[in-house]
């Protein structure tokens, strides 16, 4: 079996590079209204995207 989803996470979050040659960051957030927080855990996201361009312009 392989690493823990958790333990990888944590090892990125940890890195202190993990934004070098990060320009344009994206940040979006979404609460799922109709998921109860009972059955299904946390209904909240906060997701951030590198939306750094290439000298091509692409993403």
């Amino acid at each position: 079996m392989g690493t823990p989803v958790k333990d990888v996470l944590q090892a990125l979050a940890d890195d202190p590079d993990r934004l070098d040659g990060v320009r344009t960051l994206g940040v979006d957030e979404h609460i799922w209204h109709h998921v109860s927080r009972r059955k299904r855990g946390p209904k909240e996201l906060t997701g951030m995207v590198d939306l750094t361009r290439d000298r091509d312009g692409k993403v």
